[in-house]
């Protein structure tokens, strides 16, 4: 039973053309969908890393502050490892969103030497090389909270 397709009536044509486009639909779906999602993640850990530099930045920049008026931002009783007061300056000008934890200090360069950055399910770690004056900048996906 082949018909051709200029013999097929105006509906049965409308038919395989909508079917055609479902089939194309699904295919651009499957295709496009991952690939926003990436896309999307991308810019989520960007957007995450500029917070923590941020942080770091503004971390320095109080630290100068505070060690102009011979006060510390460090607290070691607190598990962020910040004053309380500090950690608010620091949120309230970087415009920090995440979870800030200072892990150590410089006291010799009074700035930050390790720091934890956590916003959503991404972490960020920062190290301050000493020896080659260098940052390095570590970021992690897919962080579970217990």
């Amino acid at each position: 039973m082949s018909q051709s397709y200029e013999s097929l009536t105006y509906k049965n044509k409308f038919l395989r053309a909508c079917k055609a486009a479902l089939i194309i639909l699904l295919i651009c779906l499957v295709v496009l969908a991952p690939a926003l999602w990436i896309w999307d993640q991308s810019i989520q850990e960007r957007q995450t890393l500029r917070e923590a530099k941020n942080v770091v930045m503004n971390m320095n920049l109080l630290s100068l502050e505070a060690y102009g008026l011979g006060t510390s931002i460090v607290d070691k009783s607190r598990t962020s490892g910040m004053s309380k007061e500090a950690e608010e300056d620091v949120v309230s000008f970087s415009g920090a969103e995440g979870t800030i934890h200072l892990v150590s200090w410089n006291t010799g360069k009074n700035c930050v030497d390790t720091m934890s950055y956590q916003k959503g399910r991404f972490l960020v770690q920062y190290q301050y090389d000493i020896d080659n004056d260098a940052d390095t900048w570590e970021v992690y996906w897919k962080i579970h909270q217990y």
